[in-house]
């Protein structure tokens, strides 16, 4: 860390006193800011005395503490993304041609809020070297020479033995002919980055993808990572020990068989429309399904539950992370029954649940349905973030479970609704149709059929 931001971050220490130094958050070009107990508050509790000790310590005087707040709220101006002033220039000039020590603390109050917002350009990701590797080998049904291949990737061909190597480490069979060339016999059904990351077509969504053998949750995991991270990242698990759905209910999440997929957001939109993204998500699955089996009829069933001829094929879980006014980050949580089998169903669910596998009596890769689903989510993410859930309101009504049923609502705090589904409406809100003749609105909560009136 450079002069600049070690004596910021000594000023800073000394005066807020419940800064814990060993929770650092690192920052672009060398810049650390120590995060506060509790998280940021607008107004930091800064300790006058300790900051005079501080100031004389520092040998400070008002010219030179201007100069390093300017210079390092500069550097933060720089490389943040430009969506908010993080720190004004002339307010930190003003407040230190002040008196110095109500100068100083108002430069570095404003210097930390401006190191602790900065945010980092988003870098262009690059899929990796292995990954190209992998999808080169894919799209080659028969033996391709380790020349064509370091032709064809820019690499030698000692860089493509190694990666080729990698890739046999990780499972895939590989044969290598001497004098024809490698070709891939088989993958495992595994949802690396290598494996998903061959065959998506996004710009930000899943890119990058963590892949994990074992998490507690694949949301929690993420949400975890997400401070500093970059919207898009994904994050695949194998397996789930503490998978979970809505209102903390355990999701059955066993190795080798589902997808378990979470994805963060930066959605730059109003409150309010994130109670809609589940709907939009339950869109991209949609057509997902379809791409990879398309005589699966999919359906959704407010508020985040996806079925096929009755039973539960996967779920969706929002979860978001706001201040009074704005959204810093939802993580969106994807479970789909893939490859499990009638028979690795647990009893409390094996009559409402089902799969890929069970519907079509076919496998599928599962590093191929986590592209599908990134591919097909993205540009239905764009869409929505631009126009909110009107556009897809047609398919949302096609793909609607509930529509002219009798319907019971279960809602917090033992509250019963009841009426006929009518539909869904712009905000996301299932409508109920009373013996009136009127509808009312419910947001949330467990719908459960009561009869078919069709």
């Amino acid at each position: 860390m450079g002069h600049v931001g070690s004596k910021c971050l000594r000023a800073i220490t000394a005066v807020c006193p419940d800064i814990l130094p060993q929770q650092q958050i690192k920052l672009p070009h060398g810049f650390v800011a120590a995060q506060p107990r509790g998280g940021l508050s607008e107004n930091l509790p800064l300790r006058r005395g300790a900051l005079d000790e501080h100031a004389l310590s520092l040998r400070s005087t008002r010219a030179s503490v201007g100069r390093t707040a300017r210079r390092a709220v500069r550097t933060c101006e720089r490389f943040s993304d430009g969506s908010k002033t993080l720190a004004s220039k002339t307010s930190l000039a003003t407040s230190v041609n002040h008196n110095p020590t109500c100068g100083l603390t108002s430069a570095i109050h404003a210097l930390f809020c401006a190191i602790m917002c900065a945010r980092p350009k988003r870098a262009p990701f690059a899929i990796s070297t292995t990954a190209r590797v992998l999808g080169y080998l894919r799209e080659s049904k028969d033996y391709v020479s380790g020349q064509r291949i370091s032709e064809e990737l820019g690499l030698s061909r000692v860089a493509i033995w190694k990666h080729i190597k990698t890739l046999q480490a990780q499972g895939c069979r590989i044969d290598a002919c001497r004098h024809c060339g490698y070709r891939l016999m088989g993958a495992p059904d595994m949802p690396t980055e290598e494996a998903v990351a061959a065959q998506l077509r996004t710009e930000a969504l899943g890119r990058p993808l963590l892949f994990f053998r074992e998490v507690d949750s694949t949301n929690h995991q993420l949400s975890m990572r997400a401070m500093n991270a970059p919207e898009g990242l994904a994050l695949v698990a194998d397996h789930q020990t503490a998978g979970r759905g809505r209102m903390g209910r355990a999701w059955f999440s066993p190795a080798g068989a589902n997808v378990y997929l979470s994805i963060l957001l930066r959605p730059q939109v109003n409150l309010a429309q994130i109670a809609t993204l589940p709907l939009v998500v339950g869109c991209a699955v949609a057509r997902a399904v379809g791409k990879l089996a398309a005589d699966i009829p999919v359906r959704i069933k407010w508020p985040n539950d996806l079925h096929v001829n009755g039973r539960k094929l996967g779920g969706i879980l929002c979860e978001m992370v706001a201040e009074m006014d704005r959204v810093q980050h939802v993580v969106v949580g994807i479970g789909l029954n893939t490859n499990l089998r009638r028979s690795h169903l647990p009893a409390a669910i094996a009559r409402n649940a089902t799969s890929l596998a069970i519907e079509t009596r076919h496998t599928f890769s599962r590093a191929e349905v986590v592209a599908e689903l990134l591919n097909q989510f993205e540009p239905a993410y764009q869409l929505w973030c631009a126009e909110g859930l009107k556009p897809f309101l047609p398919e949302i009504a096609a793909l609607d479970l509930l529509k002219g049923n009798a319907m019971r609502i279960d809602q917090a705090g033992n509250r019963v609704v009841e009426g006929i589904a009518a539909g869904i409406h712009e905000d996301g809100t299932l409508l109920l149709r009373q013996a009136d003749g009127s509808n009312i609105s419910v947001c949330s909560g467990d719908s459960h059929v009561l009869k078919d009136c069709h």
